[in-house]
This record gives structure tokens, C-alpha cells and sequence, in this order.
């Protein structure tokens, strides 16, 4: 059984993601987390947080600014699964299950 079959999984997965996101983007570096160069969430110098989606034509499709960190990830988050980006989407195993 994979986290996304055990409803309970997936949610504790999900918290762990927004606490690991949320400490590197507020981390005073500045870090920002990309995935496949077609969506990102970046901390902006004005304090907000800022979901980036691009278009195949390399331009900005949507783009949305928050003030709340975990507001900002878990629309990242959600727009991710809505998008099915990611590794786990493409059937690749997650690192920690290729043992």
C-alpha cells in the first residue's frame, strides 16, 4: 500500500511536505523550490510568497501571491496534484522505496 491508497498516509505525508517547505521558504537565504522547471514557489523580498506556473512557450501562465506561507504551499501543493507533476505521477518509485 502506497501513502496515496491510505488516505491517513497521505494526509500525514502532505504535513510533512508543508513543514519542510515552509521552513526553506522562509529561511532567511531566500530559497525558492522549483519542479521540472514548469512550477515554483519563491519567498519575494516584499515578504509574500509567489506560486509560478509556466506555459509551454516558456511564459508565465499563472501566477499567484500570498501572504501566508502555508496558504502559498498548499495551493503549490494542490496545483501540483492537479497538474500530476512529479515523479510519483510518471510511475517512478519514490527514492526511499528502491531499496
Amino acid at each position: 500500500m502506497t501513502a496515496s491508497d491510505d488516505p491517513e498516509r497521505k494526509r500525514a505525508h502532505e504535513e510533512q511536505l508543508m513543514a519542510a517547505f515552509a521552513v526553506v521558504l522562509t529561511h532567511p537565504a531566500g530559497f525558492g523550490i522549483e519542479l521540472f522547471a514548469d512550477l515554483w514557489i519563491e519567498h519575494l523580498e516584499d515578504g509574500r510568497f509567489r506560486v509560478s506556473r509556466q506555459k509551454d512557450d516558456n511564459t508565465v501562465s499563472d501566477e499567484e501571491l500570498f501572504d501566508d506561507v502555508r496558504e502559498a504551499v498548499s495551493y503549490y501543493l494542490d496545483l501540483r496534484d492537479d497538474l500530476k507533476l512529479g515523479l510519483d505521477y510518471e510511475g517512478e518509485p519514490p527514492r526511499d522505496a528502491q531499496s
